[in-house]
């Protein structure tokens, strides 16, 4: 997560051992899935900007993003 808090977008870098898919994903607090997002990357760093739901109202979320077998978590804040 490149900038927290965020507003209309979701800027992230996702470093990779290797080339692929990785998947976002946005949950509540609550455990509730807000939103998926899938997308290639490359072998090292890659930079993604993933909009965001106007209407998502300001809070805490979790983000979720899975490469390559590889999960990361961490605190969004809107």
């Amino acid at each position: 997560l490149l900038q927290n808090p965020v507003t209309s977008s979701l800027p992230l870098r996702i470093t990779a051992d290797k080339a692929g898919m990785a998947t976002v994903q946005v949950y509540a607090l609550t455990g509730a899935k807000l939103l998926t997002q899938s997308l290639a990357v490359q072998k090292g760093s890659t930079l993604a900007t993933l909009p965001l739901d106007q209407h998502l109202p300001k809070g805490t979320y979790l983000v979720e993003v899975t490469a390559n077998g590889e999960r990361s978590l961490v605190k969004m804040i809107k």
